[in-house]
C-alpha cells in the first residue's frame, strides 16, 4: 500500500534506522500518524520514543519511577561478599515485589539520575531497618562513598515513552493518532522526555502480546515534527 508501512509480525520496529536524533527538551515535538488493523483480529500497538543522556544510556524507567514513600537511605557499611549494605535511617519495610530495584545516588544528590550502569539485574530480597540484602553482590568498580551514597528503591516496569499509541487495540477503520512532547520530567510521563534526555529513536512496538496470533498492522502518514524520519 503506497505511502504507508505495514507489520505483520509481533517486534519492535525503528522508524530512525538506528540511528540516534539530538533534541531540544525545551522545543515541542509532534508525532501524527493514521493506523488499522487488517488481520483476523484487532492489533495492539504502541508509538515508542527511547531517550539516551550525554553518554549515550538509555534512560529507563527503573531511573525515574521513584517510589517517593519509600524514603532514600544512607549506606554506612558494605559487606565483604558486597551483597549486603548497612543503612543508618531506621525506616519501614520496601515493596519487595513490585518495586525491588536498588538504585544508587553515589554522592548522595537525589535530584539527579542514579547510578546508570550494573544494576540491570540488582534485586533487592530484603530490607530491614538496618540493612538491604541484594540477590547479587554489587560489582567491584562501583564506588560506595560511606556516611554518603543513598540509595532508594526503584520501580522495574516499562522502558519506553509511549505518546499517541499506548497498547490500544487499534480498530479495523483507518484511525488517526497524534500528540506533542515537549520538556522533561523526573517521573513517569509519556508526554515529557526523561530527564537528561539529549537523543531519542523512535518506532513502533506492533501486535504487542500477540505472537502467533492472525494480526497485522498497517500505519501510514506518519510525521514526526523536526524530523527527516516520514513514509
Amino acid at each position: 500500500m503506497e505511502n504507508s508501512k505495514c507489520f505483520k509480525t509481533t517486534g519492535e520496529f525503528t522508524l530512525t534506522d538506528n540511528c540516534r536524533m539530538a533534541i531540544d527538551v525545551n522545543s515541542s515535538y509532534f508525532v501524527s500518524f493514521d493506523a488499522r488493523s487488517i488481520g483476523k483480529e484487532q492489533s495492539a500497538g504502541y508509538f515508542f520514543i527511547d531517550c539516551f543522556d550525554k553518554g549515550l544510556n538509555s534512560i529507563r524507567c527503573v531511573d525515574v519511577n521513584r517510589k517517593l514513600q519509600f524514603p532514600a537511605v544512607k549506606i554506612v557499611g558494605i559487606s565483604d561478599d558486597r551483597k549486603i549494605l548497612s543503612i543508618e535511617e531506621e525506616t519501614t519495610e520496601w515493596d519487595s515485589y513490585e518495586y525491588n530495584r536498588l538504585a544508587l545516588y553515589l554522592d548522595g544528590d537525589l535530584e539527579k539520575l542514579p547510578l546508570r550502569e550494573g544494576l540491570q539485574d540488582q534485586k533487592i530480597v530484603k530490607k530491614s531497618s538496618t540493612e538491604i540484602i541484594l540477590l547479587n553482590p554489587l560489582a567491584s568498580w562501583i564506588n560506595i562513598r560511606l556516611n554518603e551514597t543513598k540509595a532508594r528503591v526503584h520501580a522495574f516496569s516499562a522502558s519506553y515513552v509511549y505518546p499517541a499509541l499506548c497498547g490500544q487495540c487499534i480498530p479495523f477503520e483507518w484511525t488517526h493518532y497524534e500528540a506533542t512532547v515537549q520538556g522533561e520530567i523526573f517521573s513517569i510521563s509519556h508526554t515529557k522526555f526523561r530527564p537528561g534526555t539529549q537523543t531519542i529513536r523512535f518506532g513502533f512496538l506492533a501486535n504487542y502480546g500477540q505472537s502467533g496470533k492472525e494480526v497485522e498492522m498497517v500505519v501510514k502518514n506518519f510525521k514526526f515534527w523536526e524530523s527527516k524520519y516520514s513514509f
